[in-house]
């Protein structure tokens, strides 16, 4: 199932850059630049063509030629300080990342804009200090700016004891926290919920970073925490539950209830 969701996203990925371009430089001499936002970049390595995706997620903000920003990533066994600084810089229609050293190892990305939202190219990572779980590698990076998703939010929760329930949120996405993730806050209702009804979405623990959306809501004794994903990252205008190594659902606790839990249907983004 982890594979599944890797083919989807970088579908929904390769499919928007389809409309872009297809990555080759452009030879007009023209500058092009990035929007500063949520990101999402995918690494496919040619060295282990058997190992699934590495996923970046987080901040990058491009600014007079140069990018900085701060990620977090899943599935990379040397990359595991999390989160950790790029920086880099934009020169013509090329980007270029550097990673912080991370156990001596340098991630380098280079890559062709194709749009204000996209580019892709190629990564290396020279091996660190430790061998067996650094080793070199080297593929191919796609990514896309994830749209802010600020705005208003229904659809459905299947609980495991009552059935289907529905939802509404309104969702207001802050700008960067100074580890790479965006703070989220606002409210969320459940319609027919006998355990929860509506409460105010903590900040402070609800966030947004790449396509991984995590939620928490308070009311009086009560707590609601929602885990889940974008299904289409380039668009960010519906959430579903998700597979692999992210887990998501939703949980209950305290309340009129005790605890109820559950899983993710779709939420669309109105």
């Amino acid at each position: 199932m982890k594979h599944l969701v890797t083919i989807l996203l970088l579908s929904a990925v390769l499919l928007a850059m389809s409309a872009c371009g297809t990555g080759t430089s452009h030879t007009d001499g023209e500058t092009k630049n990035l929007t500063s936002g949520n990101w999402l970049l995918i690494e496919k390595s040619i060295i282990y063509p058997t190992i699934p995706a590495v996923y970046f997620r987080g901040a990058l903000a491009p600014a007079s030629g140069s990018v900085s920003g701060t990620m977090t990533t899943t599935g990379n066994s040397c990359l595991t300080t999390s989160p950790f600084s790029l920086s880099g810089s934009i020169t013509g229609n090329t980007v270029t990342l550097t990673s912080a050293s991370i156990r001596s190892q340098v991630m380098t990305i280079t890559g062709a804009i194709n749009s204000a939202t996209n580019f892709d190219g190629t990564y290396s990572k020279p091996g660190g200090t430790d061998t067996r779980t650094c080793a070199d590698d080297s593929g191919t990076v796609y990514s896309t700016l994830v749209p802010s998703i600020t705005g208003s939010w229904s659809g459905t929760l299947n609980s495991y004891s009552t059935g289907a329930i529905s939802i509404t949120a309104t969702l207001d996405q802050a700008a960067a926290a100074a580890d790479g993730t965006f703070p989220l806050s606002g409210t969320v209702t459940l319609n027919n919920s006998p355990c929860f009804t509506s409460g105010t979405i903590d900040s402070s623990k609800s966030l947004i970073t790449g396509e991984e959306v995590a939620l928490v809501a308070t009311s009086g004794g009560a707590s609601l925490t929602l885990n889940a994903v974008l299904a289409n990252p380039t668009m960010a205008t519906v959430m579903q539950g998700g597979f692999g190594g992210y887990v998501t659902g939703y949980n209950i606790q305290g309340g009129a209830c005790g605890a109820d839990s559950g899983t993710i249907g779709t939420l669309n983004k109105s």
